[in-house]
């Protein structure tokens, strides 16, 4: 299973969500709606945390992708 981009956007909401090499939630596109599942419970908005890349990478792949695209320096464990 690949991942193919097709486009960038925004979604302000979103945005305010961490990245997390070992998330509590999950993120789903439904047509231009993004919705936020979580898959542990939370107690609070500010501790949700996602994963920006696709965590079927191995860690090598992950970090490259979150560097090139999105956090200069990303320390996830290996897998």
């Amino acid at each position: 299973f690949t991942y193919a981009f097709i486009s960038f956007r925004l979604y302000l909401g979103a945005s305010v969500l961490d990245h997390s090499c070992q998330p509590n939630a999950v993120v789903i596109f439904k047509g231009k709606e993004l919705i936020v599942r979580t898959i542990e419970d939370v107690e609070n908005i500010s501790d949700i945390r996602v994963s920006y890349t696709n965590l079927l990478d191995n860690t090598e792949k992950r970090r490259q992708n979150l560097s090139e695209n999105i956090i200069s320096t990303a320390v996830c464990p290996n897998k």
